[in-house]
């Protein structure tokens, strides 16, 4: 667990050994690359790949430019039903 509120959230354990195998779902209103949640998963995947027990499955802000129509805005971010979904697949 990283507490991202802190200075430099890069510093800290990703896995305690007695943890079981996990499944990480990193969701941000950024986009796919160059975000908190790309930083996240790259993280897990250096210290802790084999604690993961499925593949990292981000859920993040489509990589299109950023409407101004909100109702659009609103389209390109995640959502909880995107969420879910994601989890559905890895689920599976």
């Amino acid at each position: 667990m990283a507490d991202l509120r802190q200075p430099a959230p890069q510093e800290f354990s990703c896995h305690d050994q007695r943890s079981p195998r996990v499944r990480l779902f990193p969701a941000s209103v950024r986009h796919r690359r160059c975000g908190v949640g790309a930083e996240i998963a790259a993280l897990v995947a250096e210290q802790a790949f084999g604690a993961l027990k499925a593949p990292i499955r981000r859920v993040v802000t489509a990589d299109v430019p950023v409407p101004f129509n909100p109702g659009q805005e609103a389209f390109i971010e995640p959502t909880q039903d995107k969420i879910e979904a994601a989890v559905r697949a890895v689920v599976r």
